[in-house]
Formats: C-alpha cells, structure tokens, sequence
C-alpha cells in the first residue's frame, strides 16, 4: 500500500471505565382484554427481594364497569400477564394503588363501591398477594362506611428495617370527617380503629409516607386555603399533631386543555437511605408559576420532617411559559437516595393538546435535575378520553424504582383509547456523555471523564467544593489548586488542566491499515484528542502542511480510509487538545485550528 509516516503526537489521561448508557425501554400496553373500554389510574411496585418482579394495578372498565386490572411481570418488565383482581363481597372497585413490603409481600388498595355507583365508596379493601402477584388472598375491608363517603385513598408499607418494619399504613378523604388514616400492624391480616389526621377544612388527595424509622407522614391537598397540608406521626401511625403547611397554590383542582382535569396532590417519598440525605421528604406537585399560565412540576422538601419547606424547584425543562402544560406528577426515591419524578407532557404538541409522559432524575437531594427524558413513544389526545369520569383520563400515574433501574406507568391512548403503558428505563445516561446514571459522579452535567479532583465521588463540574478545601468554589480564587487562579484558568475545577497538552509518543497503525493509534497523554491535560494529516512530499523537503483530519475525539484512535495518490503518501500527527486549545505537536511542528 501506499506510505504511510507516522510522527510525534499527543495523547490524553487515562480514564475510568464507563458504562454505555441504554435508552428507556420498549413501550408495552399491559392490559390485554382487547376491547375499547377505559383504563387508567395506575400505580406499580417493585420488589425489594427481587428486581424482575414488579406489579402494576389500575382501574379497569373491561367489563363494562369498574373494577381493577392487575398486571404481573417476572422478568423486568420484559413480559407481562394481566387479569382483574379476584370477586369480592363489593360487586365494583375503583382508585387502585400499590406497595411491596421488605419481604417482597404486595398490597393492592381499592375502593370498594355498591352497585349503587357514585364515585365514594363504601370500603376501602386490601388485597395482599405473597408470590409476586400471581395469585391474592380474599381481600380484607381496612375500613367501612355505611353512607359510601370514602375517596381519594393512598398507602404505604413500612420498610424501615426497625420495629415498625413490615406496618402498612392507609390514608383517605371521608367525604364527612376530612383525611382520615389507618394501620396493620400484622402484614395485613386486619386494620386498627381509624385516626382523625387533617383540623378541618375542604380537603382531599392524602397521600401517606414512611421515614426511616418508622416515622409516618402525610400530605394533602386543602381546596379552602388553596395550599398543600401536612402532618406527622412520630409513633408510628397512632398519634398526630396540628396541620402544617408544604406550599401556597395557585391551582388546586380545574381542567385544563382537552377536558382533562388535574389536581394538587402531594406525590410524596421519603429518603430512607443510609446516605446525607436520610429521613428528608420530598413532594412533587403540579402549580402555576402565575395566574392563568401553564402548568409545572415543582418540588419541595424538608429535612427537618416537615416543619419547614424548601423554595419550589422546577423539574420540567421546556421554556418558561412555554403554554405547554405538564401534569399527573409521581415520585419515588431509591435505596441509595436518588430522585426520579414522572409526569405527563405536553411540550411536543404547539396546540397543547398531546401529551407524551416524561421523566427526570435527581442525585443531589432534589436541587438539581436532569435532562428531561420522553418514556413514551408515541403521543396521547384526549380524543381517546372516551368518558369524562375521573377526570377524562384518571388523576395518577405510577413509577417505581430499584438499584438504578425505573419503572413507570402511564394513561396511553395512541391505539383510541385509554391503556395501561409501561416502560423501564435501565442504565439511563441523563446528560449523554456516555456514563451511565447509575455510575455517573455528576449525572447532571456531561463529564465523561469523571474527573473528581478531590476524591469525594462527586465529579469537578458538580462539586461546590472541587479541591476539598473547604471554601467553596465561589469564594476560592483558585478551585482546583493548580497554581492558576480562576479568573485565568478556562478549566478552574480541573487541576490537571492548566495549559496546553505537551506532547506525547507512541502512534501506529491498527492491523487493519487505516486506523490510527496513540498513546494517552500520561499529564492529563488532554481532555480530547485530534488527528491531523500531512503530505508526505512536504515532510521529505522538511516542511509540514498538516491540517486537522478528525476532532472531538474521546480516545486517542481515529481512522482515515482516504489513500494517497500513486507515488504519494501521508503522514500523521495525534494531538492533545483541552480548552487552552492544541497541545504541542513537537518542535517545530504547527498546529492550527479544526475548521
């Protein structure tokens, strides 16, 4: 073949192994009946003794009325099989929800209605399955009421790993008494006496959530005041206190676009990890930023149990008054303390119309947030609504998450009519630089490298304190320690980066005759790499015309499957380059600009 020469190069440090980063999984309709009846309102768990195993719950018309579809998969999400949970005393069911216990037990809440109808129930009924949802017991009634006033029910289990381990904690709105709450403290078996929770007002939507030791909290929705409420049990369940305040609204319960009707509940979890951020409780919620505007997802939390809230972040990241509405938020928190919130968008219709379901993931205790991320896969209408009950399309969606893994559940009419949908999303790489979430040090912020120059495990572009010094970066003149203050340093977290890449040796030919390949550059200036190329007629007469071939490179390896004309030949420098611009090619050896 034609001569190829091979000169003096530059490389880049070593780096760490990363993970390739796995889009959000296929998109699966989980209920199979095959008729055009409505289904929605949907809720999952995993469980906790087993990843593969996650169960899904939602309301289901399949037989012409209300009753709850329940979906089982052993393998991830991968398959499913679904059917309606099993007859009981109550001939209609509706408003499902789920949790898993620490020992992998799932619980199913439903209201349990007469033939009567109306949207208040006369139980709320618990089903308890103890294989993974392949088969329940006979539900038991947690909680009767004569006059059919019970609503808006959601539950908890305790998997604190203390005494209280294994409680499971229902909460609801009695359209006569306000939020109400109850406890099992026998896995189910039966529930106590009810306790009084919420001091009066027009209230709804409770939704309950245990702290790491047993604590019990829940957050509403309070119409009359136009606020979201909060109140706490530090016994487990059996005593509470005066109602206290999450946030101000601006929106409480009104339609939107298409009919649909939303709400302000509190989608609420609590940190139960051994992390910084243990026993802090976070809530996601839909509001205004201003009146008559769209609608958000905002979050708050609290690390003193509720006694005060943080400002309200922002989660979704289209432009700010966009007229895109976002709606139907719920969140979970994983056993290492990491955020994710789904909600249901409509920022890919100009008529704010469609709706696509959406995902962010938080590692920072909920102030920062990733890339939003589309699950589904193809848009929504309310044309498909078929029914105005429940607000035309239900009022939740579900996700549930384990060592990294999401899972998450929606109301989908892409085939006419409302369905369950389900997507996992594994190994998700939020900020696209290759680095899977999971083992990302700054998830937030593209960094494939990893660079962390203080050995916290949080990456330099996400660490308020780069060096470790103990000032924080907006008060060191010099973050990264290397001699070069800010104010002239274009990498001021990176200590590695304080001048152009020197240069390096080692580049040869792959056995394939096209590919290029150098050695890293052992300083760790280069944060990428190039690969330029010369006339060899012009390196013989001892001048180099080299110009920029490939950049942007994060190895130091590039191809070039041009050959040179008969009698010619090519030869090839590797550089180094970072924001200070193009390492040394050697002396006397140019290096320009990429075009």
């Amino acid at each position: 073949m034609p001569p190829r020469i091979c000169c003096a190069l530059l490389a880049a440090l070593a780096v760490c192994p990363w993970l390739g980063a796995a889009e959000v999984g296929t998109n699966v309709k989980l209920n199979s009946d095959g008729t055009a009846e409505l289904h929605n309102e949907e809720q999952l768990a995993v469980n906790p003794t087993d990843p593969d195993n996650v169960v899904a719950v939602w309301r289901d018309f399949r037989l012409g009325y209300r009753r709850i579809g329940v979906g089982v998969s052993h393998d991830a999400g991968a398959s499913w099989s679904d059917t309606l949970l099993p007859d009981s005393a109550w001939p209609r069911a509706s408003d499902p929800g789920i949790c898993a216990d620490s020992a992998g037990n799932f619980y199913a809440h439903v209201l349990s209605l007469s033939n009567g109808g109306g949207v208040a129930g006369a139980a709320i009924s618990v089903f308890k399955s103890t294989d993974g949802g392949d088969s329940w017991a006979d539900p038991v009634d947690a909680v009767t009421s004569p006059f059919g006033l019970l609503d808006k029910q959601m539950i908890a289990c305790d998997r604190s790993g203390g005494p209280t381990d294994g409680y499971v904690h229902l909460a609801w709105y009695d359209v006569g008494g306000g939020i109400r709450t109850t406890r099992s403290i026998d896995g189910g078996a039966s529930f106590e006496s009810l306790r009084q929770v919420s001091d009066g007002g027009s209230v709804q939507w409770p939704v309950p959530a245990v702290g790491p030791e047993g604590q019990v909290y829940i957050g509403w929705v309070d119409f009359s005041e136009s606020v979201l409420k909060f109140d706490r049990s530090s016994d487990a369940g059996r005593t509470w206190g005066p109602d206290g305040i999450i946030t101000p609204l601006l929106i409480t319960n009104e339609p939107i676009n298409g009919g649909i009707d939303v709400l302000a509940y509190p989608a609420m979890m609590v940190d139960n990890s051994t992390g910084p951020r243990r026993g802090t409780i976070y809530v996601a919620y839909i509001d205004r930023r201003e009146p008559g505007g769209d609608t958000d997802i905002f979050l708050r939390r609290s690390n003193d149990e509720g006694t005060s809230w943080s400002q309200p972040l922002r989660i979704n990241d289209d432009p700010l008054d966009s007229g895109a509405d976002q709606f139907h938020p719920w969140l979970v928190v994983d056993e290492e303390g990491a955020l994710a919130v789904i909600w249901l968008d409509r920022r890919d219709d100009p008529d704010n119309l469609e709706w696509n379901a959406y995902l962010a993931r938080s590692f920072d205790g909920g102030r920062s947030w990733t890339p939003n991320v589309r699950i589904s896969s193809a848009s929504s209408s309310p044309a498909g609504g078929q029914t105005a009950a429940a607000g035309l399309i239900g009022e939740y969606i579900g996700i549930d998450s384990l060592a990294g893994d999401l899972y998450t559940v929606w109301t989908d009419t892409r085939d006419g009519q409302q369905d369950v949908w389900f997507a996992p999303a594994f190994d998700l790489d939020s900020d696209g630089d290759g680095v899977a979430d999971t083992a990302d040090n700054c998830p937030t912020v593209a960094n494939r490298r990893q660079r962390d120059a203080d050995g916290d495990g949080q990456g330099n572009l996400c660490d308020d304190d780069a060096d470790g010094d103990g000032l924080s970066n907006d008060l060191d003149d010099d973050d990264d320690n290397d001699g070069l203050a800010d104010a002239d340093d274009c990498a001021p977290t990176d200590p590695l980066v304080a001048a152009r890449p020197p240069e390096t040796v080692g580049l040869i030919a792959d056995t394939d005759g096209i590919t290029w390949i150098w050695d890293e550059d052992a300083s760790g200036a280069a944060t990428e790499y190039r690969l330029d190329r010369g006339a060899l007629v012009a390196l013989m007469g001892g001048s180099y015309d080299h110009a920029c071939l490939v950049t942007g490179l994060f190895d130091p390896r590039a191809s070039d499957s041009e050959l040179p004309g008969p009698g010619a030949g090519f030869y090839y420098l590797g550089l180094g380059v970072n924001c200070f611009g193009v390492g040394s090619a050697g002396a006397g050896r140019p290096s320009g600009p990429c075009p």
